[in-house]
C-alpha cells in the first residue's frame, strides 16, 4: 500500500455501494495521459464498470492531447474495450518472452 501511496499515479476507485469494485490509475506528462491501471473485481465484470472509469477519466481531462494505455495482447475484452472508444493499436511487442503488450492511443479531441 506505501508503493501506491508514493507513487505519482492518480486512483479513482468506482465503487458499488461501500464495495470498492473497480479502480483506474493514470499519470499525466506535457498534455498526455498513461493509464496504468484498470482493475475491475472478478465479481463485477461485464456491468460496464472499466467503461465508466475511462469515460470519467477522458471527461476530467478534455484538454489532453493523447491518450495511452498498453494490455496484454490476449486480453480481448480489455482490447475491445479501447477499440470501442476511439483507441488506435500502435504497436505489439514482447517486453520479456513470452509476455506480449499491446500498445493503444487515442488523440484528443
Amino acid at each position: 500500500m506505501e508503493e501506491l501511496m508514493e507513487s505519482k499515479e492518480t486512483f479513482y476507485g468506482y465503487f458499488e455501494g461501500d464495495e470498492l469494485a473497480g479502480a483506474i490509475s493514470y499519470t499525466i506528462d506535457d498534455r498526455e495521459l498513461t493509464i496504468c491501471r484498470m482493475v475491475v473485481h472478478p465479481k463485477h465484470f461485464r456491468k460496464g464498470i472499466a467503461q465508466a472509469l475511462l469515460t470519467f477519466i477522458e471527461k476530467e481531462h478534455p484538454d489532453l492531447l493523447v491518450f495511452k494505455v498498453s494490455t496484454g495482447k490476449n486480453n480481448t475484452p480489455a482490447k475491445n474495450l479501447y477499440l470501442r472508444n476511439g483507441f488506435k493499436l500502435v504497436l505489439d511487442m514482447e517486453v520479456v518472452p513470452g509476455l506480449l503488450i499491446s500498445n493503444f492511443e487515442k488523440r484528443g479531441e
